[in-house]
């Protein structure tokens, strides 16, 4: 009988959550199964709130179209929440081993099947780059270096010495979407500059490039809300701004 599921990916930074429950060898995202008369998103938001500490927001940053792995019955429909911590209720981890690793991980581990299919879904894209209105160049650039990272790792799983001018064309498109954001282009130049002459290479850096992002981030909206007074003008939804604000 067919049995469908929600696999969710709970993105943090950009990290995402994996998950195993115990004596079970292959890895996933928050996953359940559900009936085929279930609406999917609202049982996707079920499972988070199951996992994730009410302290913890998130917001659904987009679902996908469903995947129907070759070898698992049912269909699984993906969808990509922004958790703004990677605080999980206390007895999340009780049946089950969890870890947050940048997504690439899923192709050096044993998944159930479809996972990276599932996360390709609804990861970050030359499309939701070039389209997002939402948020600042900092986090625009983020998803930037996501995109080719994750272009990168699916080419090193197939040919880990192939070489970097696999990805350059996707780097130069990338950098055409958003051409006035200074971040964007700095931190894709890094990557491409000093990564190596292989796709893995270049995936190792993109991965190492993304944890440094993140914390400069974190640092900079540290540095403005020391410094911030009682007004502030902002000429755009700057994720830097409003994280100073927070503080």
């Amino acid at each position: 009988m067919s049995r469908d599921a929600v696999v969710c990916l709970c993105r943090c930074g950009t990290e995402v959550l994996l998950c195993r429950r115990d004596g079970e060898e292959r890895w996933d995202g928050v996953s359940i199964d559900i009936g085929e008369d279930t609406d999917p998103a609202a049982a996707a938001k079920r499972a988070i709130d199951e996992i994730l500490a009410e302290s913890t927001t998130w917001t659904l940053v987009r679902g996908g179209e469903s995947i129907a792995p070759a070898d698992r019955p049912g269909r699984r429909h993906p969808f990509c929440f922004e958790c703004k911590s990677r605080e999980l209720r206390p007895d999340a981890d009780a049946s089950r081993e969890i870890e947050w690793q940048q997504p690439p991980a899923v192709l050096e581990r044993t998944t159930v099947p479809g996972l990276w299919e599932a996360y390709r879904a609804v990861g970050p894209s030359l499309a939701s780059v070039r389209d997002d209105d939402i948020h600042g160049a900092a986090d625009i650039s983020l998803r930037a270096l996501e995109v080719i990272r994750d272009r990168a790792a699916e080419l090193a799983a197939a040919d880990p010495d192939r070489d970097r001018s696999a990805v350059e064309p996707l780097a130069r498109d990338l950098l055409g979407s958003r051409p006035s954001m200074a971040v964007v282009h700095n931190r894709l130049n890094r990557v491409i500059a000093t990564g190596g002459e292989t796709v893995a290479s270049i995936r190792d850096q993109a991965i190492e490039d993304c944890t440094a992002a993140v914390g400069a981030d974190e640092a900079a909206a540290e540095r403005a809300a020391a410094a911030i007074g009682d007004r502030v003008l902002t000429l755009s939804r700057s994720g830097t701004v409003f994280k100073a604000l927070q503080a």
